[in-house]
């Protein structure tokens, strides 16, 4: 029987727009400490639910927290790299978290930050190879100890991409020289080969920047690649965000066509 084509193309027309419309807002935000990195959470769609990997991180959230509309867990922010636990015991509970139904109440999840969960993830594989607290291998292959390192980050990134939630991932800077032409980059700090690939699977790659005025600390985002430091999204091909943006992910999410809508908080209800 010949393909009825107009049909084809109709049901696949109408599929990209049902997965389209239920996709998830998604980004990896990095800068220096003091640039509202974790300050950020306070803007997203609430409520929020963090797995805190940096020591102390979640303090500027305190106000939230006290309210209930952020619900921080940070177990995971101590790990001897000598006898290592935080890694898997976070990805034991992420996924009986999963598992349960857990993530279905949050509006968003987020990482502070990726660079430290990226750190325990190579804490794991060095006790896993009987060199815990060592120095990790480059060998090839299989040996090469950052290959199971970003085996292990993507597969956790895959369970969070598949959460009913918006995802914010933080991460520190680092800079990097090109060998070729002397010139300075600045990207996401995650070691090994994983802080090429890791970016890549993101849809929003911003650089949280703070800047002194006469008014103040002013926070932005930089949303868009310079000579200096990685930026990138895919949300603004038609132009909707500026190169710099006010830290508020709400507003992003409004100009981007999306939904700023916070969740019904089922603690809170009285």
């Amino acid at each position: 029987m010949p393909l009825d084509i107009i049909a084809e193309v109709n049901k696949l027309k109408e599929m990209y727009k049902t997965k389209s419309g239920n996709k998830n807002f998604n980004a990896i935000i990095y800068g220096d400490k003091g640039s509202g990195k974790s300050t950020l959470f306070k803007t997203c769609r609430k409520p929020v639910f963090i797995d805190s990997f940096d020591t102390g991180g979640s303090s500027v959230l305190r106000d939230e927290i006290e309210k209930g509309t952020i619900i921080v867990d940070n177990s995971w922010e101590v790990d001897d790299p000598k006898h290592p636990t935080a890694f898997k015991n976070w990805d034991i509970e992420f996924h009986r978290r999963k598992r349960e139904g857990f993530f279905d109440v949050f509006a968003t999840y987020g990482i502070d930050s990726f660079t430290t969960l990226s750190i325990v993830a190579m804490n794991q594989v060095l006790k896993e190879r009987g060199r815990a607290g060592g120095v990790p291998s480059t060998g090839a292959g299989s040996d090469n100890d950052y290959v199971l390192q970003m085996l292990y980050l993507e597969n956790a990134l895959a369970g969070m991409f598949s959460l009913p939630c918006d995802l914010i991932v933080t991460a520190h800077p680092e800079a990097d020289k090109d060998d070729t032409t002397g010139k300075i980059f600045v990207g996401p700090w995650i070691t090994g080969k994983a802080k090429i690939r890791i970016p890549l699977v993101f849809d929003e790659m911003y650089y949280a920047k703070a800047e002194a005025t006469k008014d103040g600390v002013q926070y932005s985002l930089l949303t868009r690649l310079t000579s200096t430091f990685k930026a990138s999204s895919r949300l603004s091909n038609r132009g909707q965000l500026e190169m710099y943006e006010e830290s508020n992910i709400k507003k992003i999410l409004k100009k981007c066509g999306l939904s700023d809508m916070d969740k019904e908080i089922p603690w809170l209800i009285k």
